[in-house]
């Protein structure tokens, strides 16, 4: 729901399942709502894999007003007219330059960090600062609905990308500055919030039903996995390195998968060896 923080969320999560091995797979901001995968336990060590996912979004953009954060909370520093004059097709074209790999620059008002302080922090004292556009890639951007001045968009994109930026660049595009007015996080990779438990179930104790939790293997099912026999399998949970047999696997990180359907982790693989990197202790396995 709009309103708690994420980690609010997360202090309810440990509270729930009685550990303080929780974490997320990606911030979502207090004035949004919608998806916010947790990890729970050994999981919290797969973080980096579920949070380079890409994600989905529905936002709706007020045209002609711009604010201080890109977004309904903050100040608005700017008006401009000539919405009205707008047609449907004149936005389709201007979206049309927001997709594929786009530069965008962050919003001041972000927990992008400077050295060391969180980019907030900073803009609330007042403190401005010229930072240098980053690289994302929009796969997808669809025109929902358009209702001068609110445009309602569902966007796939990259892990990183600042919707409140793509407003705001909308906008400046068409000329007359725009910002957020709602954003919802619909999914991360293959994770659903139409899956999902409601927050407020977690800060009430209740625990997530099956269908409203991803086992480790089909959570990171998107970097394939290897089945490997008892005795490598062994090995790799000693922390050792074994000659890669398997030569049509592809390079880089996987799930390795005992042939006894026992999740072993997360390894290495490249032409001669592999490579353990985190290993699922015994008594988990899933």
């Amino acid at each position: 729901p709009r309103g708690p923080t994420s980690h609010d969320i997360v202090v309810w999560t440990r509270r729930t399942f009685g550990t303080s091995r929780v974490g997320h797979a990606g911030t979502l901001d207090p004035f949004a709502s919608g998806l916010l995968v947790l990890m729970v336990g050994w999981a919290t060590r797969t973080s980096q894999y579920l949070a380079n996912l890409s994600k989905v979004y529905r936002a709706t953009i007020k045209l002609g007003v711009s604010t201080d954060t890109d977004d309904s909370t903050g100040v608005v520093i700017k008006q401009n007219q000539g919405c009205d004059e707008l047609s449907e097709q004149d936005v389709r074209e201007v979206l049309k330059n927001f997709e594929g790999r786009i530069s965008q620059r962050p919003p001041q008002y972000s927990a992008k960090k400077i050295r060391g302080e969180r980019m907030y922090n900073k803009a609330r004292r007042g403190e401005w600062v010229q930072l240098d556009p980053i690289e994302v890639e929009v796969h997808r951007i669809i025109l929902n609905e358009f209702n001068s001045p609110l445009v309602e968009l569902e966007i796939d994109c990259s892990s990183g990308t600042y919707i409140r930026a793509l407003a705001r660049d909308i906008g400046e595009m068409m000329g007359m500055g725009a910002h957020l007015t709602s954003l919802r996080r619909l999914s991360i990779g293959k994770f659903s919030v139409d899956n999902s438990m409601a927050a407020e179930e977690l800060r009430e104790g209740k625990l997530p039903d099956q269908e409203q939790q991803l086992e480790i293997t089909n959570a990171l099912g998107h970097l394939g996995s290897m089945e490997v026999e008892g005795d490598v399998a062994l090995k790799l949970r000693n922390g050792m390195s074994v000659k890669n047999m398997n030569w049509d696997h592809k390079i880089g990180e996987t799930l390795v998968v005992s042939s006894q359907g026992e999740l072993v982790g997360m390894v290495e693989v490249d032409e001669e060896v592999i490579r353990p990197r985190k290993i699922v202790p015994k008594e988990i396995e899933r």
